[in-house]
């Protein structure tokens, strides 16, 4: 009786072993197909990464303590800007 049991799970580990096998083998190829199809995309793709001009960039903090309106520039390039007064300002209501 002891002698069917060790056939039979011998059986079923050897299934499973092939189970892994096979399916490590399949993603191998599938990885190896789509990075092949990327490749051949990046060749004839015609998506140009552009910087953008417009992004926002941190440039200060304004603060107001009593009546007086302070800012805190972080960097330099902003300081000749704002000194020859090349800003906008944007009101933003608050929300409730």
């Amino acid at each position: 009786m002891s002698v069917d049991m060790i056939i039979a799970f011998a059986i079923l580990i050897a299934i499973i072993i092939y189970q892994f096998y096979s399916r490590s083998k399949f993603e191998k190829a599938i990885l190896k197909d789509y990075d092949k199809q990327f490749e051949e995309w990046k060749k004839f793709s015609s998506v140009k990464q552009t910087p953008s001009e417009d992004c926002k960039k941190f440039c200060g903090l304004i603060f107001k303590r009593g009546h007086k309106v302070s800012m805190e520039i972080y960097d330099n390039e902003c300081i000749d800007s704002i000194k020859k007064g090349k800003f906008e300002l944007l009101y933003k209501e608050e929300q409730q």
